[in-house]
């Protein structure tokens, strides 16, 4: 899905919490163009209109904030949703759960090689294009009384 397509889902989505009463479910999130397709905007992550399409689309993934039962299983899914647009995060079952985490976002598992000095490098795959800078993915989770957990996520440089 180009992103052009993901703002007239977004702009539907609103209207149609507008007019009900109740919540009504995300739109999901599908790549939808081949890796190669030179028109995937969201493959330029370095430009914050990218950055805050995609963290509009992080927001989707829970958008009444319903609770969360399982942590892992929910940043799993968060992470197989990343790699539908080329990015990954370091998140395994044996990832520690905290009130705040940070994880490095990498874009197509990142890049390695020799640069034109000769040096062996290897990095993010991103913040090569954004002056230096890398993009992390800030998870906030508060657990409550119950036993289960409000998240909120955001994309940060």
């Amino acid at each position: 899905m180009k992103f052009k397509n993901l703002r007239n889902l977004a702009e539907e989505f609103s209207k149609l919490n507008e007019n009900s009463s109740t919540n009504v479910a995300a739109p999901e999130f599908h790549a939808g163009t081949p890796i190669g397709d030179v028109d995937s905007n969201h493959m330029y992550i370095e430009n914050q209109q990218n950055r805050d399409k995609l963290n509009f689309w992080l927001k989707t993934m829970n958008p009444t904030n319903k609770p969360v039962y399982n942590m892992h299983d929910f940043l799993i899914n968060v992470r197989m949703k990343l790699n539908l647009a080329g990015y990954d995060i370091p998140v395994t079952r044996q990832t520690e759960m905290n009130d705040h985490m940070v994880f490095e976002l990498n874009q197509f598992g990142g890049r390695s090689g020799m640069n034109e000095n000769g040096q062996y490098f290897k990095d993010d795959g991103i913040s090569h294009k954004n002056n230096g800078v890398s993009i992390k993915l800030i998870v906030d989770c508060k657990k409550m009384e119950s036993g289960e957990y409000t998240v909120e996520m955001k994309l940060q440089s």
